[in-house]
């Protein structure tokens, strides 16, 4: 018997008294052996095998067991599977490509055990409107998360439109980010209001980013007056890790080049903001 459940590969094999061994190849790598029971006992035996032992060949695992009895006849059973991935488009400006916060978001993801394809439509300096305008290509597509940064209502109907047009059960997300570095408190909350009120109208969750990175130090965040340092494109990913999964980031071994302690101190704020506010 066999299952997969998220990353890992359970095979149990169950014996009558007969068996000699059984082996557990991995068809796309020349049938290398991963696995083997030897010793069998009357009852069962269960080995959990993580997935990456394995390879893939367009995305799809095959795996094959070989048993042998003590009569030296053999049996084979090959087995084929492929593992959801969550496709996630990210629409934005500098503020989501500056230090790739869309590339640590998925590296954060996979130390998390999540499988995700990321896909970006940006272009410095650009609202939403002129994003949807012209990157349709790339944003007219079946997602199954589509996560929006700029607040613009027409622009942000539109993407929305696009994306729900193949797929409609595709879930939105907007980040609330910052402003300025510099930018004063009563700026900062028209800017989260302005937000908030952009996902209520496409019926959008909030990641809070803006919040998040107005918790480190003006010089830790920002690079210049408004972009994000590798540290606040960490945090940022962190908090979107925190919303698409609704789960803590803290304890993910991807850190960006950053120290584990530092990377933890970061992935805290992200969680802290997110428990706070949701």
């Amino acid at each position: 018997k066999w299952s997969v459940n998220g990353k890992k590969v359970a095979v149990v094999s169950r014996d009558k008294g007969g068996s000699k061994y059984v082996k557990i190849q991995d068809v796309n790598n020349s049938n290398k052996q991963i696995y083997k029971f030897e010793n069998l006992a009357k009852g069962d035996a269960k080995v959990t095998i993580d997935i990456n032992k394995f390879k893939a060949k367009n995305d799809q695992y095959k795996i094959k067991i070989i048993t042998e009895d003590t009569h030296k006849q053999q049996a084979t059973r090959t087995v084929s599977f492929k593992l959801g991935t969550t496709k996630i488009l990210f629409v934005g400006n500098s503020k989501t490509y500056v230090n790739d916060v869309p590339g640590k978001f998925k590296k954060l993801a996979e130390a998390g055990g999540k499988r995700v394809s990321v896909t970006s439509a940006t272009k410095g300096g650009k609202t939403l409107e002129y994003l949807a305008s012209n990157y349709k290509n790339t944003i007219n597509k079946a997602y199954d998360i589509v996560i929006i940064q700029e607040h613009t209502n027409p622009g942000a109907n539109s993407v929305s439109a696009m994306v729900k047009s193949k797929n409609p059960n595709v879930k939105l997300f907007v980040r609330q980010t910052w402003v300025l570095k510099d930018s004063s408190t009563s700026v900062r909350k028209t800017a989260y209001k302005n937000a908030k009120n952009v996902a209520k109208n496409i019926g959008a969750s909030l990641i809070y980013d803006g919040k998040a990175i107005y918790k480190l130090s003006a010089s830790t965040a920002f690079s210049d007056d408004r972009h994000q340092t590798n540290e606040g494109a960490y945090l940022t990913a962190c908090c979107v890790y925190n919303a698409l999964f609704n789960k803590s980031p803290v304890g993910l071994k991807y850190n960006a080049g950053l120290s584990s302690s530092t990377a933890k101190k970061l992935q805290k704020i992200a969680n802290n903001v997110y428990n706070a506010e949701k």
